[in-house]
């Protein structure tokens, strides 16, 4: 976890981006696997593909802003400072309904925010947790910063 915290802001927000580019790059196959799964009609599962990214960027174009230090008090010697600094550890178990955008709002931040996470997909859409954690490594977020328990 130590590793992925002290990883620049810049480098993980660039992991996310590739992570996002590499969702559109197998659109088609990830669509038709979670089709597979779940029974969701493969435009849809394609629209919830499209959806993960779009969330995916508005939190990398954010987290910078989102995580700057904000002076409350600046005054005679005394500084009162909000500090974000990571949790830890997110352990993010997943729903079987809609697998890319409800995980993503739990990986996606903790990832960009420096933490690791310990995801658990639905026991229904393994094949699909699978597919997140292949795509989140190919990356560049290493195996002990995003580890996948089935």
């Amino acid at each position: 976890q130590k590793l992925w915290s002290n990883t620049p802001l810049q480098t993980r927000v660039a992991a996310l981006l590739k992570f996002n580019k590499l969702l559109s790059e197998e659109s088609d196959e990830l669509a038709a696997l979670l089709s597979m799964e779940m029974g969701k009609p493969k435009k849809h599962a394609g629209g919830e593909i499209a959806a993960t990214q779009t969330r995916i960027k508005f939190l990398a174009d954010n987290v910078e802003q989102a995580c700057a230090p904000i002076t409350m008090t600046d005054t005679a010697g005394f500084t009162e400072r909000i500090e974000y600094e990571p949790l830890g550890v997110v352990a993010n178990i997943s729903a079987w309904n809609f697998p890319y955008f409800v995980s993503s709002n739990v990986f996606a931040a903790a990832l960009l925010t420096g933490n690791s996470v310990v995801f658990k997909p639905s026991e229904y859409t393994p094949l699909t947790g699978a597919a997140i954690a292949r795509l989140l490594h190919q990356a560049g977020v290493p195996e002990n910063a995003f580890q996948l328990v089935q």
